[in-house]
């Protein structure tokens, strides 16, 4: 039977369970959890995703590869924290 593990709601408590940089959380779990957040930020914003958007993405996680992916993830992480988007 699987550990209960108590619920965590601040950043403090996640750091404090999983270590300062996370290291404690295995690579797909971290993946589900920036997959999980992305949706729920977008589902916030207002508009609907162009469908060449739709369609350059899927044709772009067919083709690039694992490095690739991840460096495209980071850039646009970074690009939507920074507030660098089309208006």
């Amino acid at each position: 039977m699987q550990e209960q593990k108590k619920l965590i709601y601040t950043l403090d408590e996640l750091t404090d369970e999983y270590g300062q940089n996370l290291e404690e959380i295995y690579r797909r779990e971290k993946l589900q959890m920036v997959e999980s957040i992305a949706m729920y930020l977008g589902q916030r914003e207002r508009g609907k995703v162009r469908t060449h958007i739709l369609t350059t993405t899927t044709t772009l996680n067919a083709r690039l590869d694992a490095h690739e992916k991840e460096s495209l993830m980071e850039s646009l992480v970074i690009q939507v924290r920074n507030g660098v988007w089309k208006q």
